[in-house]
């Protein structure tokens, strides 16, 4: 194999945006050019451009880089921030923003505070830890 054919040739990018410590390497591998982090313990990998551009873009919330599911959706490599309408966060499944979080109030049955949690279903609900149930936010 003539050296100028080997498809491996790991190329530095600078430091890992997510774990601070590793360093970054373009590499090439079956499913051609990606960027990994020399920090096992990260696991920081995305695919790439010949020129280690992230090939899914980068992050509109912390602009690192933007990577492809398996399921076609795109999440970011280093926040985990859903960059497209399949994601349930931060827009809901039609493409309209979630409406704003309910205020605080209180379970009807045991007078504790109850948790505002935005559900897959697309709406707001609260939730009571203390007696284990779900109310609906009326939203």
């Amino acid at each position: 194999m003539n050296p100028s054919d080997h498809p491996v040739v790991p190329a530095d990018l600078g430091l890992c945006p997510k774990c601070k410590t590793g360093q970054l390497a373009k590499k090439s591998g079956q499913y051609g050019p990606f960027v990994s982090c020399s920090d096992r313990a990260c696991g920081l990998i995305y695919g790439c451009d010949e020129l280690g551009q992230p090939s899914g873009g980068r992050c509109r919330k912390c602009q690192g880089p933007v990577k492809k599911t398996k399921a076609g959706g795109l999440i970011c490599a280093v926040c985990e921030t859903w960059q497209d309408a399949k994601g349930a966060a931060p827009a809901a499944a039609g493409g309209e923003d979630r409406p704003p979080k309910p205020a605080d109030a209180a379970c009807p049955g045991c007078r504790q505070s109850l948790r505002a949690v935005w559900t897959r279903r697309n709406k707001w609900a609260y939730r009571c830890d203390a007696c284990d149930r779900w109310l609906d936010a009326g939203r």
